[in-house]
């Protein structure tokens, strides 16, 4: 009875090494009717080379061949990477038990003896053929899961990131959200200390004066001037405290005139020296969102200085670079130990930068001891802001 090669293992190639040309025409014919792809050598050299060049399903090799026996041809098959996978069934005469060991040592996945017994051969040369196929489909089985596995990380990380970038938007928007709500709060605050006190005091100050022109007493005269006096240093406080608030400057006329009325009324205050360069910017508008944020980055910067730094200069220099509004804060005080750097809350640089987030700015500050510190602010502007809108 001859075993028929399975239907799947058709076309599969079955490389001979044998020196003896009789073996090699019984083996050929029997496999070529089979179905199956043969190769073969009559030497160990010329099977190593067949071997790298065609790499067949499998190989039958003779264990006693003259130059290279097949031991060393086998050892020299499963030390080269490109066929250390191809399953090798020896072929003897001797069917010794050492010589069994052997082969299996060196690799070798089975034996036929010789005279061949061409049922057994064919059984043989089925049974690893087969198994050579599971392997190379559990072997594509893996590499296709590995390769799922990949995929579903990267879109796990892509999943992650995405939430990320959400959530990180998420917080952005809270934040314009509450900047907006701290700014509206600040405008009607300031809108009831200019409207209601202010007149207030106003009212009240007339109505000092008239006092005045009906008390004759010296001292209740000296009372009511020091009332007056006291009245209108309250009315400046307020004004000034409305315009921190919310400057009326800021809506009305823009950015660098609002700033030039606080650095100005500041240094006054401070008997700091400030330079305020932003010429190239003025009567330029930018949105309401972009003017108060620096605004107020610039305010809290100049508090930082007058608590902290022991300056006598500042300089300020506003300018706008392609699609950046760039901000620069410098004093010549006494600068700012790196280690103090972590503490953001008290140098309200946690403020500064929940302002620009929003905006998606950028602040960067560089100080030594003793240096003075350089603050650098970096807005990128909407495109209108970009292109540049005079102020009406």
């Amino acid at each position: 009875m001859i075993v028929k090669s399975a239907p799947g293992l058709k076309g599969s190639t079955v490389l001979i090494m044998d020196d003896v040309p009789a073996n090699l025409r019984v083996l050929v014919d029997c496999l070529e009717d089979q179905g199956y792809a043969v190769a073969v050598a009559q030497d160990g050299e010329e099977g190593l080379k067949r071997a790298r060049l065609i790499h067949p399903d499998l190989i039958l090799l003779d264990l006693r061949m003259p130059v290279m026996d097949g031991f060393e041809v086998c050892r020299q098959l499963k030390a080269s990477e490109a066929t250390s996978d191809i399953p090798v069934i020896f072929m003897t005469a001797s069917g010794s038990a050492e010589d069994k060991v052997t082969g299996f040592d060196v690799g070798g996945v089975d034996y036929v003896t010789k005279p061949f017994q061409m049922d057994e051969v064919l059984a043989r040369v089925r049974t690893h053929l087969s198994i050579r196929r599971m392997q190379r489909e559990i072997e594509q089985q893996n590499l296709r899961l590995r390769e799922e596995m990949l995929a579903r990380e990267e879109t796990q990380r892509e999943l992650r990131a995405a939430q990320k970038v959400k959530a990180e938007a998420e917080r952005l928007k809270l934040l314009e959200r509450l900047v907006n709500v701290q700014e509206e709060e600040r405008r009607r605050i300031a809108r009831e200390l200019h409207d209601e006190i202010g007149q207030s005091l106003t009212g009240l100050s007339l109505g000092l004066k008239k006092l005045q022109a009906q008390v004759q007493d010296p001292r209740g005269l000296e009372t009511l001037a020091w009332l007056e006096q006291l009245t209108g240093q309250i009315g400046r406080d307020v004004h000034r405290t409305a315009w921190e608030l919310r400057p009326t400057a800021l809506d009305d006329i823009g950015l660098v005139k609002a700033l030039e009325t606080y650095v100005g009324d500041w240094a006054e205050r401070s008997g700091v020296q400030v330079v305020l360069e932003a010429e190239a910017l003025d009567g330029r508008r930018f949105t309401t969102e972009v003017e108060t944020a620096v605004y107020r980055v610039i305010q809290e910067a100049m508090t930082n200085v007058l608590k902290h730094a022991g300056a006598s200069v500042v300089r300020l220099a506003l300018s706008q670079r392609d699609s950046e509004l760039h901000l620069v804060i410098a004093d010549d005080g006494k600068g700012i130990d790196p280690g103090s750097l972590g503490d953001q809350t008290r140098l309200g640089l946690a403020g500064m930068r929940e302002r620009l987030a929003p905006l998606r700015g950028t602040l960067v500050i560089d100080s030594g001891a003793q240096s003075g510190a350089i603050l650098r602010v970096r807005i990128p502007l909407p495109r209108d802001d970009a292109a540049g809108n005079e102020a009406v």
